[in-house]
């Protein structure tokens, strides 16, 4: 196998080689120098491909940042001036970072350990650390990347001031940051306002809030549990809570307004006392018997109450024997019920007169009261014995005695489900008797 060896010549400030365009719209960092063959002749590839990394300082060696660019080194005599970030080339690497936050030893960086040389991908710059510069190159006619020897990124000399400002370092100095710690972009400077407001509030001096311990510019006493915060016109003490013994009065409450802000709406009040409202809402109201008895006398809406109306109490209590009418529109007046009885009734049963009157059946049913007595007389005389023009009535078995009977036909069932069925034909030329013997007669015998 070949080994080529390349002669590089690096051209920089100091030792570096490379400076940050500061007042450039986007950051970049510049790299120049001279590639020369082993033969001394320089590089003049057409197609002469750079790939610059910047990677962390320490033994991780993790990927911050790769672009790839591309010169023509024909007519520069191996001559080369890279400018990292500058446009011209490709970026290779995913980290998304800028490089004003690789160059910043801020906080802490998680990269992809895939792109280290060892270690988890944190790195948690000091404040001194630099970046390491990698930087590979390979023409049309190289099967692979030649490395140029490492540089150190470090501070130049202007640096150190860019470190601090005006001596104080940024550990010192008030700063806005975002959430994961980077400066917030688009914070408008302080106001005259604002900047004495802030300062007012540094001193102890500010009237938009008040000091730990204080309270509108008085000390606050210390508390013991149940105790209140009081004024006594000077100063904060500390006291107890005095209400009324029994009873809470409109200037112990705010706005004396008591409401479901104020109160749990579950909350259920028992008291021996006496509540007064001038109105009074709810879905239940009990009158409790005397003490120590639990009966009560309820009093509840209709569930199927479909609008609401008012009934207004009479002026006095009433007398014995009076009832509660009301003139339907609500307003309730006390009663005597007359004493002069019925007047008048009508239709079937009829009475008239004051105070107690017998009442007569006038008609039922069409009947009048005369045939009604007569049809019961009728029905309480029915008998099973052969009486004359009386109702039929079965005797216990089921039977009953008749002088004569006319029949379509006559069916006599066995002590089962079977019967025999005697009756005329469909047409009799005459009528005419048939009168059973006297006697059963004897086995053979037939009737004639």
């Amino acid at each position: 196998m070949r080994v080529t060896h390349f002669r590089f010549i690096l051209v920089g400030l100091l030792n570096l080689s490379m400076g940050v365009s500061a007042f450039a719209s986007t950051s970049g960092v510049t790299y120049q120098g001279r590639i020369l063959k082993p033969d001394g002749s320089p590089l003049a590839g057409q197609f002469t491909q750079f790939k610059m990394q910047i990677r962390t300082p320490d033994s991780g060696s993790c990927l911050m940042y790769e672009e790839v660019q591309s010169q023509d080194l024909r007519n520069s005599g191996g001559r080369f001036s890279l400018t990292i970030n500058d446009g011209s080339g490709s970026r290779t690497d995913s980290t998304g970072l800028t490089l004003d936050r690789i160059f910043s030893n801020r906080g802490s960086f998680t990269l992809n350990p895939a792109s280290c040389n060892a270690g988890s991908g944190l790195f948690a710059p000091g404040q001194n650390d630099g970046r390491n510069l990698i930087v590979l190159f390979k023409d049309e006619t190289m099967g692979a990347w030649e490395p140029i020897p490492a540089q150190k990124i470090n501070f130049v000399p202007y640096a150190f001031e860019a470190k601090s400002l005006a001596g104080f370092g940024a550990d010192s100095l008030l700063r806005v940051v975002d959430a994961v710690g980077d400066p917030l972009t688009g914070v408008a400077p302080l106001s005259n306002t604002q900047y004495t407001a802030l300062m007012a509030l540094a001193n102890g001096s500010s009237t938009a809030y008040t000091r730990n311990g204080q309270l509108n510019g008085s000390t606050l006493p210390s508390m013991s549990a149940g105790e209140v915060l009081g004024w006594n016109g000077s100063t904060w003490v500390s006291t107890t809570s005095t209400p009324g013994a029994n009873s809470i009065t409109t200037t112990m409450l705010q706005n004396g307004v008591v409401d479901s802000t104020k109160l749990d709406p579950a909350i259920s009040i028992t008291t021996s006392g006496t509540v007064a409202s001038a109105v009074t809402t709810t879905r239940d109201f009990k009158v409790y018997a005397a003490a120590p008895s639990s009966f009560y006398v309820g009093f509840l809406a209709d569930p199927a109450l479909a609008s609401s109306y008012t009934l207004t109490w009479p002026l006095t209590r009433g007398l014995n024997g009076q009832v509660l009418t009301s003139d339907g529109s609500g307003k309730m007046t006390w009663t005597t019920l007359s004493s002069a009885g019925i007047t008048s009734l009508t239709g079937d049963v009829t009475a008239s007169g004051p105070g107690a009157a017998t009442a007569t059946v006038a008609s039922v049913g069409g009947s009048t009261a005369a045939q009604v007595h007569s049809a019961e007389l009728a029905a309480n005389a029915a008998t099973s014995s052969l009486t004359a023009n009386a109702i039929v009535r079965r005797d216990g078995s089921g039977g009953f005695s008749a002088g004569a009977a006319t029949l379509a036909s006559t069916i006599y069932k066995d002590s089962g489900s079977n019967t025999v069925t005697v009756s005329a034909p469909a047409s009799v030329t005459s009528s005419y008797v048939l009168k059973w013997p006297l006697a059963a007669g004897s086995a053979g015998q037939v009737m004639s």
